[in-house]
């Protein structure tokens, strides 16, 4: 079915977009998700190159000036998130779709590239679409940093991962719904809208470009068909994983801001000569700063808040 075909035999379930009020804690996602996805590529690229990887050194001196940072910002645009794009169009127009391409600014005038389609796709089509420009950037920037023995590809990889927080979150929603389904662009009426809890929201009002910018349409021919409960079992997984590092990822933050004002600023949390280190902070003898993160138990440490997450979310729907 495309966006010309009848629609006469499917309802249109829901609308998923990321809301508004979430705007804060995207950003904080996007940030751990940059910080934490490159430094995993640091140390598979060291494993890869057999070069140990003991953590990151930061140099005062060597930090970039105001202007070099806008210049990082405007580059990471067009070296990141135009081939990002252009990702999602290819893979539209491989399913049948006619990609249009754009730029936008978001609330503080902040750009952003887009690309959409008016073509209706499967729900697997849909989820290949979208996480399409994650897999293939991250694949070709690690192979590109072995190839050249450099780490430079490997912040371009971590940005894309930043920016593709959307997309992944976008794709866990839609795999709630079964494989019939067809996903689209939101009607004019705007229909029923989901919020980023999964809460639906039916008297938001969704109708512009502006608040169905990024929106998917979600139709169906019966409300039947409107959720999987094994996969809402793993999506409320991943959001209490998520949220999970991003709560220790703040509460290190916290940790370090409160050493550096206090003391020395080393923070060393876990075993620091052991496999159980989840954090080290340390300063260096020439005024550099040591930060070795231990990713896999802070991956150990999501998953097992995705667990109790799950158990609280049960816990919420079970019947009084």
């Amino acid at each position: 079915m495309t966006a010309t075909d009848d629609r006469s035999s499917y309802q249109h379930l829901a609308s998923l977009r990321a809301p508004r009020s979430a705007a804060g804690r995207w950003a904080l996602c996007s940030a751990v998700a940059f910080l934490y996805s490159w430094y995993v590529a640091l140390d598979l690229h060291g494993a890869a190159l057999g070069r140990p990887f003991d953590g990151v050194v930061v140099d005062p001196s060597a930090l970039a000036s105001g202007l070099e940072v806008v210049a990082l910002v405007v580059g990471a645009f067009f070296v990141v998130a135009v081939p990002h794009e252009l990702l999602h169009g290819v893979v539209m127009r491989h399913f049948g779709g006619r990609p249009r391409y754009g730029v936008r600014t978001a609330r503080f005038g902040i750009p952003y590239a887009y690309a959409e389609t008016r073509t209706d796709y499967g729900r697997n089509q849909m989820v290949a679409i979208l996480v399409a420009p994650v897999v293939v950037i991250s694949v070709v920037g690690f192979a590109l940093a072995v190839a050249l023995g450099a780490r430079w590809p490997l912040v371009l990889l971590a940005a894309n991962v930043a920016g593709s927080v959307g997309d992944c979150w976008m794709a866990s929603r839609l795999l709630e719904y079964p494989e019939c389904v067809r996903v689209g662009p939101v009607p004019a009426d705007g229909g029923g809208d989901e919020d980023g809890d999964g809460n639906e929201d039916r008297n938001e009002d969704v109708d512009g470009d502006e608040n169905r910018d990024g929106a998917l349409a979600i139709y169906g021919r019966s409300t039947g068909s409107q959720s999987r409960p094994p996969a809402r079992v793993a999506h409320s997984f991943l959001v209490g994983t998520v949220g999970t590092v991003v709560a220790t990822a703040l509460g290190v933050v916290v940790l370090v801001f409160v050493s550096l004002a206090f003391d020395s600023g080393a923070v060393v949390l876990g075993d620091g000569d052991g496999n159980w280190l989840l954090f080290r902070h340390e300063p260096t003898a020439d005024r550099g700063v040591l930060i070795e993160v231990g990713h896999r138990v802070v991956a150990a440490l999501g998953a097992i808040g995705g667990i109790l997450w799950l158990g609280v979310g049960r816990g919420l729907e079970a019947p009084r």
